[in-house]
């Protein structure tokens, strides 16, 4: 019998399945605990998404191989928007991860990490877990960084995650423009952070609808 080339595309999922003893395949979750790596040698990937409207954002990915990335982006958002930070680093893990602004302080009560961290609080200083400390996610006081911790390498250590995200929800309110940025850390000893920084948000209008460009600052 002639097989031909679609016949072979349709019958080679239904033999691998057949070899499998006819179990779906298992889909790893990236948000799983991997294992600490301080030979790690690549930088963490990160990617910054504001939502100006439900479901529709704006999005800057950090590109590989640097650890810094200042994107020099505006656009316009309604009064309340929400802020999504996305990290990943499959090789050691995200230990920390937080999406800050020098403008405006975040809606409290408004912070969603994903996957939800082992510990309720986290310390104001890692180096001195015994310290002052504050919700894990959260952000101290006097501070305008919101943070999620995995991992410490001290008490508690906790588990870093091959991917994390953290979500924080804003009230732009009078404030003419304001600047966010993102910074995630693996457990990595020479390739350890990634940033961006430099992403405005200006106030829509009549005129400006939300998710429209504007001009970021000089």
């Amino acid at each position: 019998m002639l097989v031909r080339p679609e016949m072979l595309v349709r019958f080679v999922p239904a033999l691998a399945l057949l070899a499998a003893g006819c179990n779906p395949p298992v889909v790893y979750d990236p948000r799983n605990p991997v294992p600490p790596n301080i030979n790690d040698r690549s930088e963490p990937k990160l990617e910054l998404r504001v939502y100006y409207d439900g479901t529709r954002f704006d999005s800057v990915v950090k590109p590989d191989g640097v650890f810094y990335f200042n994107p020099g982006r505006c656009i316009h958002v309604p009064g309340r928007f929400r802020v999504v930070a996305a990290a990943s680093d499959l090789d050691g893990g995200i230990g920390y991860l937080n999406v800050s602004s020098p403008d405006i302080l975040p809606i409290h009560h408004g912070f969603v990490a994903d996957p939800v961290p082992e510990f309720a609080t986290q310390a104001d200083d890692p180096t001195a877990p015994a310290g002052p400390t504050h919700p894990n996610p959260g952000m101290s006081p006097g501070s305008h960084t919101v943070e999620v911790t995995y991992y410490t390498g001290g008490n508690p250590p906790g588990h870093p995650r091959g991917a994390a995200s953290l979500e924080v929800t804003y009230d732009l309110g009078s404030v003419p423009v304001a600047r966010l940025a993102t910074r995630a850390q693996n457990t990595s000893v020479s390739a350890s952070t990634s940033s961006i920084d430099a992403y405005f948000v200006r106030p829509a209008d009549a005129a400006h609808k939300p998710g429209s460009t504007c001009t970021p600052p000089p």
